[in-house]
């Protein structure tokens, strides 16, 4: 199974925990390689989506501490560029 970087919808499904097909393939990905991945901006929609439902500051901490073990992958001027990060254009 390849490593991959999970988008908003698919993680916040992965938290839902109601598709059992996406909670059996979570599962087995988190088997093969110990965490997932996604970005900062997933982590920033998903809290911007608890406070929209009105969920608590203490229900957002807890969603904060509960990805601390997951791989979050930055966003910045080297990450935006076309040809990945530390990469110069030709």
């Amino acid at each position: 199974m390849n490593r991959a970087l999970l988008d908003t919808d698919i993680y916040s499904e992965i938290l839902k925990a109601i598709d059992k097909t996406v909670t059996h393939n979570a599962t087995a990905y988190r088997q093969a390689h110990r965490r997932l991945t996604f970005s900062v901006i997933t982590v920033m929609e998903i809290i911007q989506g608890l406070k929209k439902a009105g969920a608590s500051p203490k229900r957002i901490q807890a969603f904060r501490d509960a990805i601390i073990p997951e791989e979050i992958l930055p966003f910045d001027q080297d990450t935006a560029r076309p040809c990945g990060p530390d990469r110069r254009r030709p």
